[in-house]
């Protein structure tokens, strides 16, 4: 797994911290992984994708650890109380920093964040989404974006966890991983809506991929992002996180 983050040049400007945050865990043959994007709008989004992105992948592997089933049925409601759990633990963090006069309009929606979930075995995958980003699952014969971005009441609006209606804007699929799996490529919007031939692009990540070792396409990814940059495509936060599914990078040489 490789995970690369790049704060956009429109937060270093504005003195902001880098909103985007990424956690994985490991356990029992399971990878556990989330992409969170803070709304660049609210005051502590860069706390609320920490805590998001954090506490999803922490609860999901204790859910697991119990031994519990790992099918469709369980996935959805398991998930589900996760993130409620998730969204009371950010209501009580926003009470406690009330305490403070400074700080009495503090609310839940201060800590908004988008979420990108994913966990497999290697052999099943489970995919969730919350707002915008994208979730790609690449395979030599094709590209598959699993979800389209949740979008609120305007275009360029999306919904975060703290939403009150976020229920009705997850999305969740389970899916046997092909043979021809390569790997799934988790993004915040600051990559993914840029993108405008999924299919050409991930070619093009594939083939860098082959030819680098981890190294130098980390160092790769660094240029893409500067790329983005430079062409006036983003300057918001940039994330993307890749789980393989077999060996791809150049060996490298000792």
């Amino acid at each position: 797994m490789i995970s690369c983050s790049y704060p956009g040049s429109a937060h270093v400007n504005m003195q902001l911290p880098n909103q985007d945050h990424s956690a994985y865990q490991v356990k029992d043959g399971r990878l556990f992984l989330a992409v969170s994007d803070g709304l660049g709008s609210c005051r502590y989004a860069n706390i609320g994708s920490k805590w998001a992105a954090d506490q999803i992948t922490k609860k999901m592997m204790k859910h697991f650890e119990a031994g519990s089933s790992s099918g469709e049925r369980d996935f959805k409601p398991v998930f589900v109380r996760c993130m409620t759990e998730i969204r009371d633990e950010l209501e009580k963090a926003a009470q406690m920093s009330q305490v403070e006069p400074e700080n009495s309009n503090i609310s839940k929606k201060d800590f908004a964040a988008t979420l990108l979930f994913a966990l497999t075995d290697e052999s099943n995958l489970f995919c969730a989404q919350i707002g915008d980003g994208g979730i790609y699952l690449v395979c030599e014969s094709e590209v598959q974006q699993l979800f389209e971005p949740a979008k609120g009441e305007f275009s360029n609006i999306t919904v975060p966890i703290t939403h009150d209606q976020w229920k009705d804007y997850l999305s969740i699929k389970l899916l046997e991983l092909p043979e021809d799996a390569l790997f799934l490529c988790l993004m915040t919007d600051g990559f993914s809506d840029y993108i405008v031939q999924p299919e050409s692009f991930f070619q093009r990540i594939a083939a860098e991929i082959r030819q680098r070792t981890v190294n130098e396409f980390e160092q790769w990814l660094d240029d893409l992002n500067e790329f983005y940059e430079s062409k006036g495509f983003s300057d918001d936060d940039k994330t993307m996180s890749l789980i393989f599914f077999r060996e791809l990078f150049k060996k490298q040489v000792k």
